[in-house]
């Protein structure tokens, strides 16, 4: 069965097909990328070998033989300073240099001493045993000057600070430790001296020798990039031709092929919509196939949109699957504007609500006998509520001022306490109540609204500067949404001002016919009491006149008795 299937794509091979074509092209690229590939593989491998001995090797030798120099005229340093000043800090230093950093890095040193050559690796041994003399010379130094000069440049110290020191003492002193002074130098100069200069040299020298293979190596990875750079530009430049020669025929032959797509793809691009373009009998009638189903889905699309566009939402659409991105976006793009095509009929439906129940409040006469009637009669029809009643605040109390059923209206009386019921709850805590479960006998029990059992109650305080004027209370056999008790609540808030400006305005009424009444109160007590003023001066002016006639009696009698 399988050499039936060979022998088939045998006889289907052909030149004139587009896949035969691609594939000798791939195949003859593939050839000249792997011949390619192993010789820069090669080049790569023969560099990497010497980078990699020159990054483990030569530059971190070089370092090391830097750090062991650096380290030991720390050494010859720190004693130096020593012997002039005595400072035994100095003494503690040089060990702690010796331990930290000479023979760490001599350690480090031997890790690499089998990657150095043979005469590098003899130099180690060597500057090994050096710096090790070196070490036990700078000790026997040390203890040379611990044990005769410290002494002396202790007494020479004190005697200098001292008055009664005796000159004479002094200038033996000063004699002595002159004389150890310059055995102490020869001695320095005759081992320390020299043990320095041999392993600096040799340190050098292995140094110099890093440094010259490092130069050389360099060369040679220099020389490696050349050849490498000269194989990629020959290889390039072979591989252009070939492949610009078979680019070329391959590409004169695809062009007459790819046309019917070119020409669909075009006019696609430029915003138009072609009629299905017929099938061809290559490779390329899967793209037409396939263009012939973008055109389809995009006819469909626009055609969609543009019912959108007319507001016809019930407009069918299929998408083409999951990863259809047009299709998935006009449907979300739909289904969004239908959501804020119905949000903006609700807040219309709310606007139109409130202008309404203003055209109410400016055309009824406040607090007459139909004004409350007429607004919880247009509230429980406009919300398609069921039922309603509202409640005025009088006296610290909440009196049903009127009542709307079953489009009739009810006229019952009521009277509600603070706390009592849902009303009284919702006056005392100043929050709207919604239930979507209303007890079965909730309304002929608490509410007095009527005896049908509602689906939802919702009951709203009137609430104006924290003050309660009222309640709203409504019944429908329907859940109401969120729009309409939004609607509710503003409604009760222009309620809760026109109660509030009602009762001022009545409160107002009261005072002035109070004052009124006092007024005219007075102004009687006023005329009363001039009346009385009157009759108390005629009464004045009587006994006055009756007074005079006495006196005038008095007198005549008075006279006539003399």
């Amino acid at each position: 069965m399988s050499i039936f299937k060979l022998s088939q794509h045998i006889r289907d091979f052909s030149l004139k097909k587009i896949i035969p074509k691609i594939g000798v092209m791939i195949v003859l690229f593939l050839t000249i990328l792997t011949g390619y590939t192993i010789g820069i593989y090669i080049q790569n491998k023969k560099s990497l070998e010497v980078v990699n001995r020159i990054e483990d090797v030569r530059i971190p030798v070089r370092a090391i033989v830097n750090e062991i120099l650096i380290g030991t005229s720390k050494l010859a340093a720190n004693q130096r300073g020593y012997f002039m000043s005595g400072d035994i800090k100095y003494k503690g230093e040089r060990l702690e240099i010796w331990e930290k950093e000479v023979a760490f890095q001599v350690k480090r040193l031997l890790e690499f001493q089998k990657d150095l050559s043979a005469a590098d690796q003899e130099n180690v041994n060597v500057v090994i045993v050096k710096l090790n003399q070196y070490k036990v010379v700078q000790d026997e130094l040390e203890q040379f000057y611990d044990e005769n000069i410290a002494p002396i440049q202790n007494r020479i110290q004190l005697a200098q600070v001292s008055d009664t020191a005796s000159k004479d003492a002094l200038l033996a002193d000063l004699l002595q430790k002159a004389k150890l002074d310059h055995e102490l130098h020869e001695l320095i100069y005759n081992k320390s001296r020299k043990l320095r200069q041999d392993y600096q040299k040799i340190l050098q020298t292995i140094k110099d020798t890093q440094e010259k293979d490092l130069h050389v190596e360099t060369e040679q990875i220099n020389t490696e990039i050349m050849v490498t750079n000269s194989v990629m530009i020959s290889a390039l430049i072979i591989a252009t031709i070939v492949w610009a020669g078979l680019g070329y025929l391959v590409s004169r032959s695809l062009k007459k092929s790819i046309q019917k797509p070119v020409d669909m793809l075009t006019k696609l691009q430029a915003g138009e919509l072609p009629d299905d373009v017929q099938p061809s009998e290559d490779e390329l009638n899967a793209i037409i196939a396939a263009g012939n189903k973008v055109i389809h889905n995009m006819k469909s699309a626009s055609l969609f949109a543009k019912n959108i566009g007319e507001g016809n939402f019930d407009h069918t659409f299929h998408v083409s699957g999951e990863n259809d991105v047009l299709g998935n976006s006009l449907i979300q793009m739909r289904d969004k504007l239908q959501q804020v095509t119905l949000e903006d009929k609700k807040r219309n439906w709310i606007t139109h609500g409130l202008a309404e129940l203003g055209d109410i409040l400016r055309k009824t006469e406040h607090m007459s006998g139909d004004f409350y009637a007429t607004i919880i009669s247009f509230i429980v029809k406009y919300v398609n509520a069921n039922q309603g009643g509202l409640f005025v605040t009088q006296n610290n109390q909440l009196e049903l001022m009127a009542c709307y059923a079953f489009n009739r209206r009810k006229y019952l009386t009521k009277t509600v306490q603070p706390g009592e019921g849902l009303v009284g709850q919702a006056y005392l805590e100043k929050e709207f109540i919604f239930l979507k479960e209303v007890p079965v006998e909730y309304l002929r029990v608490t509410s007095g609204l009527g005896d049908a059992p509602p689906r939802c109650i919702l009951i709203c305080p009137l609430v104006l500067k924290d003050q309660v004027y009222g309640i709203l209370e409504l019944a429908s056999f329907t859940v109401l949404g969120e729009h309409q008790i939004e609607l509710v609540k503003k409604l009760c808030e222009q309620l809760a001002s026109v109660v509030s400006a009602e009762q001022i305005n009545q409160q107002t009424a009261r005072l002035l016919l109070a004052s009124q009444q006092q007024a005219e109160e007075l102004r009687a007590q006023e005329e009363e009491m001039r009346q009385n003023m009157e009759e108390l001066a005629a009464t004045q002016e009587e006994m006055f006149r009756k007074e005079q006639e006495y006196l005038n009696r008095i007198r005549e009698l008075e006279e006539k008795t003399v």
